[in-house]
């Protein structure tokens, strides 16, 4: 098995490097001649709010997964506990806040659940096989405007 090297990395929006970690964990994804351990960790950035991998995976070790192929990513199940994630994300929720979530799959569930945390939820889907611009309305905010 091979595993992404991960390097430090600072907050996108704003640049700052205080980060708070608030979930971490590890993925095996078997390419075409390979499986990949991703190991991965969520900070929030203190000084913006901005949710992100950092560290996050090195250069070179994922041009190395993508050159063997996506053989088995979309078989990945979630790491996750929906509920354990609504848990941290009431504690960083905000009123009137808006939640974007880039590479998240087909909005689901989870989604319609943050409807009640977040006036706005744009979820983008950077994966060739699945639309973007099939983003379902999730509820309606506190001014009754559509949750796409």
């Amino acid at each position: 098995m091979k595993e992404i090297t991960l390097q430090p990395r600072s907050c996108e929006c704003c640049g700052g490097s205080d980060l708070e970690p608030i979930w971490q964990g590890q993925s095996i994804v078997k390419g075409a001649s390979n499986r990949w351990l991703f190991p991965f960790r969520i900070a929030v950035c203190r000084n913006c709010g901005f949710c992100f991998n950092s560290p996050g995976p090195v250069h070179d070790d994922l041009a190395r997964y993508h050159a063997d192929g996506l053989a088995a990513n979309n078989e990945i199940g979630l790491p996750y506990s929906i509920d354990i994630r609504m848990s941290v994300l009431k504690r960083y929720s905000v009123p009137n806040g808006v939640f974007a979530e880039i590479g998240g799959n087909k909005p689901d569930e989870f989604h319609r659940r943050c409807a009640s945390l977040f006036s706005k939820q744009p979820v983008v889907e950077v994966a060739d096989e699945i639309a973007s611009e099939s983003l379902v309305v999730l509820g309606e905010g506190p001014s009754g405007e559509a949750l796409r």
